[in-house]
């Protein structure tokens, strides 16, 4: 059921069946609460860190300068298993400077027995971008990096060969571009719809590229055309800054 979930995700389709409901709905239905947590400390021995978190993390120290990397968790499941996996891993987590500053996960619902009878999905593959702040970077795997990028979410694939330094370079400028942008105080019509143009050129350029990327297409080029366009669009902000602070 997970390949094909995954699968699905991957090529586009709405699964039929989704592995989260399978499990809690009917693995796991009348199993009393404690006990879940038992099946959760089974998981989480059994799960591993994906590496390239730490080459993300590392990038993000060296190249960024990030004292303190603040990471939101976005998940399916629920936040009990989270907080564990995190627990797990406190000192990969430490030793990055990453701080958790919040999760949102699914709710278990039990009976007057605490016997489990439901999950209540805040969380959903269709609803998932909007927890996600615009402004945001969103560590993803090949399941919905797609889906992400085409909803115009600034995400980055980190599953195995699909991660590239590139891509995340591409991604934190485009971030900067979003900063810069909202941060200023247009006078008129004229510098708001400027301003507007250059973000949505930004947003369209980096769909086009991540999709591309998932779809297994040489994007090198349209790389390099965007750290162009980039390059262009700050010196442009920089000359607005000039002209606004007069």
């Amino acid at each position: 059921m997970i390949k094909e979930y995954r699968a699905d995700l991957i090529n586009g389709k709405v699964p039929e069946k989704k592995p989260i409901d399978y499990f809690y709905k009917k693995s796991l239905k009348d199993i009393n609460i404690k006990s879940l947590h038992n099946v959760y400390d089974k998981i989480v021995s059994e799960t591993e860190l994906n590496p390239n978190l730490e080459k993300v993390f590392d990038y993000l120290k060296k190249e960024q300068k990030m004292d303190k990397i603040p990471l939101f968790v976005l998940s399916l499941n629920t936040n009990t298993i989270i907080e564990k996996f995190y627990q797990k891993n406190i000192d990969f987590f430490k030793k990055h400077n990453v701080e958790i500053v919040g999760i949102i996960g699914n709710q278990i619902k039990t009976d007057e027995n605490n016997n489990i009878i439901d999950i209540y999905e805040h969380v959903t593959d269709e609803n998932k971008k909007d927890y996600i702040p615009a402004q945001s970077i969103m560590l993803a795997d090949s399941r919905e990096t797609r889906s992400l990028a085409e909803k115009n979410i600034n995400v980055i694939n980190i599953q195995e060969e699909k991660f590239r330094y590139d891509i995340l370079n591409l991604s934190l400028k485009a971030h900067e571009l979003y900063i810069d942008i909202n941060g200023i105080e247009y006078k008129n019509e004229k510098q708001q719809k400027f301003l507007e143009n250059i973000k949505f050129e930004s947003i369209k350029k980096l769909k086009d590229i991540k999709t591309k990327h998932e779809d297994n297409q040489d994007i090198d080029l349209l790389i390099s055309q965007y750290l162009t366009f980039y390059e262009e669009s700050s010196r442009l902000i920089i000359e607005l800054l000039k002209k606004t602070s007069l």
